[in-house]
């Protein structure tokens, strides 16, 4: 008798978590090592190789701040934790996203991004430089919510990286790190 039980898809190109869950693909349960993490606040910087999973756990900590449970269901963050699944205030940047082929898209894309991420909170920037408008989005955040921001990064060097293959896209890459630490301030 043959078994017509089809294996579960590898999640190969995939980094939304919630679509590996929701299509029921492989995912390796690492909510013990994220809980320990989220557990103990602090600031982290995670460096890893190409293709390590960096975006996929960058998805996995979006959801479990965004108080998705049903992600969760059967992982080991939801049977063995007391993890309260409230919705926490996010500021995400997925800087694969955010335009980058010169200062001006940089600025602007980021300047969008802030925006659209205070969208669900309703509140509105007066700031027009990135860094008062950074600090500015984090004061009327916590005042909105009364509560600790989470701030998620995915490919944070992208404005760099994508620009360091010959001499005159290195002028760029240098104009978009003077806007990256003017904005990580």
């Amino acid at each position: 008798m043959k078994n017509n039980v089809i294996p579960a898809a590898l999640p190969t190109n995939q980094f939304a978590f919630e679509k590996i869950r929701s299509k029921k693909m492989i995912y390796v349960d690492k909510t013990q090592l994220i809980y320990n993490m989220i557990s103990n606040p602090d600031y982290y910087f995670l460096s890893r190789p190409l293709r390590f999973g960096k975006s996929l756990l960058v998805s996995v900590l979006k959801h479990i701040y965004l108080g998705n449970r049903d992600f969760f269901k059967g992982l080991w963050i939801d049977q063995h934790t007391d993890w309260e699944w409230k919705e926490w205030p996010i500021l995400f940047f997925d800087f694969n996203s955010i335009s980058n082929g010169n200062e001006k898209e940089l600025k602007q894309g980021l300047h969008d991004a802030l925006e659209h991420n205070l969208d669900r909170y309703h509140i509105t920037l007066i700031k027009t430089g990135l860094k008062e408008k950074f600090k500015e989005a984090l004061s009327q955040l916590y005042k909105a919510t009364n509560s600790k921001i989470v701030i998620l990064v995915d490919e944070y060097d992208k404005p760099i990286i994508d620009h360091l293959d010959n001499e005159e896209h290195i002028q760029i890459a240098k104009k978009n790190r003077r806007v990256m630490k003017e904005f990580y301030g």
